[in-house]
């Protein structure tokens, strides 16, 4: 008890000693916590790009293209591509516990023509009622409206490298040539309802209605794909499972997670993540170095009053657990202000944003804004390694001082 009430005492005795450490570990848990924040929010920031843009909770495909990735550019291979019975699939599917709703859509890939300029692209038909992940977050509209659900004409909605390349405007008209389930050529002009922002994985997408594909194909009522959303994500390895189990043989499908749907993505999302870690720890380096340097500094200061203290009776053992018990009050009280700061900040701009300044900016966030995601283990965690961390730092110099005898270290000369 005794070295309790001094530990508190000197930690007010040595008020500029006390301030510069306390800063610095007030410091370093705010970037912890604060830089934990980010990487988880940039990272579910991308899967919900994923998930949205591309593969859904689950993708449903035919059996003989089940390893197609939604982000590749591929030649159209109707044969291959096709599914057929779409509506009893989606019928079977919605009555799998877990399944929130599914989507068809028709990928394929064609030519792209407007004022004398012609170039290829992916065109994807879309459910615009059923996709408001896709339109909404996933390519949010820079320019004019999204796909309206009401449709009284052929709109497309295109993206803006393809306005930028084509010099297009709301309300222009341009024309898609495809190939058919023939394998001829049919051609279907469209008025641009509206132009997204750019996207690093959909730059070269454009979106139509699903019946103005299914009609430019020839397909009648078969698509390429089927969307599945869930209520829980952490449930799509087992859905996947069950689809394939119960409908797999049945419909020639096969379904697939999102995270082995999109595992070329999710590379990207892997780099973001090791790319926010590695800056956190850098800093968290840097700062944890000018804490070791305080932390010793201040033990080597108060040499002479260790001297003091062991010539007055009071053993090693007892000058030891006075210096811990400083540096875990201390540690403690500033990794608690320094969580508290983190936590404000990832609440704030969890829902203001933390904006893309820059376009790479906006390509790691996967759009024109980042939003931290705090979760308790991070502040418990920050504590745990703040506190354990600043104790360990101050065992070496402080038992290198009370090894000292009592004469050398009152003549210390600091």
């Amino acid at each position: 008890m005794q070295n309790i009430k001094m530990a508190i005492r000197n930690l007010f005795r040595h008020k500029y000693r006390t301030f510069l450490t306390g800063a610095t570990i007030t410091i370093i848990t705010f970037l912890l916590v604060f830089g934990l924040s980010v990487s988880e929010g940039i990272s579910n920031g991308l899967i919900r790009n994923i998930i949205s843009l591309n593969t859904g909770h689950i993708t449903v495909n035919s059996s003989s293209n089940a390893q197609s990735n939604d982000t590749s550019i591929e030649p159209t291979n109707w044969d291959k591509q096709l599914l057929s019975n779409s509506d009893e699939i989606q019928d079977e599917i919605g009555k799998i516990n877990g399944v929130e709703y599914s989507t068809k859509r028709v990928k394929f890939t064609g030519i792209l023509t407007s004022k004398d300029k012609t170039s290829s692209g992916v065109f994807v038909g879309i459910e615009p009622g059923k996709e408001k992940d896709l339109l909404l977050d996933g390519i949010p509209v820079k320019e004019g409206t999204i796909l309206p659900e009401e449709r009284n004409k052929k709109y497309i909605y295109i993206s803006s490298t393809t306005a930028e390349l084509y010099n297009l405007e709301i309300g222009e008209e341009l024309t898609i040539v495809g190939q058919n389930t023939e394998y001829e050529q049919n051609s279907m002009k469209f008025e641009v309802c509206g132009i997204f922002k750019k996207s690093a994985w959909k730059e070269y997408y454009s979106y139509i209605y699903l019946s103005d594909a299914q009609k430019l194909a020839s397909l009648g009522e078969r698509v390429t794909q089927i969307k599945v959303m869930l209520s829980d994500r952490k449930e799509a390895v087992n859905i996947a499972n069950t689809i394939n189990e119960s409908l797999g043989a049945s419909y020639d499908i096969a379904a697939r997670d999102w995270r082995t749907a999109g595992e070329l993505l999710l590379g990207t999302v892997i780099i973001m993540e090791f790319s926010v870690f590695g800056l956190c720890f850098i800093l968290f380096f840097l700062i944890t170095s000018i804490l070791v340097n305080n932390i010793s500094m201040a033990v080597f200061e108060r040499t002479n009053e260790i001297g003091m203290l062991t010539a007055m009776g009071m053993r090693s053992r007892g000058v030891f657990s006075l210096f811990m018990l400083e540096t875990f009050f201390l540690s403690s009280i500033a990794t608690m202000i320094g969580e508290i700061l983190g936590i404000v900040a990832s609440l704030v701009l969890n829902r203001v944003g933390i904006p893309a300044f820059v376009e790479v900016l906006r390509l790691s966030f996967g759009g024109d804004y980042t939003y931290p995601e705090l979760k308790m283990s991070y502040i418990i965690v920050s504590f745990v390694v703040i506190v354990s961390m600043s104790l360990i730092v101050t065992i070496i110099p402080t038992k290198s001082a009370v090894m000292l005898k009592p004469v050398e270290a009152v003549n210390h000369v600091q």
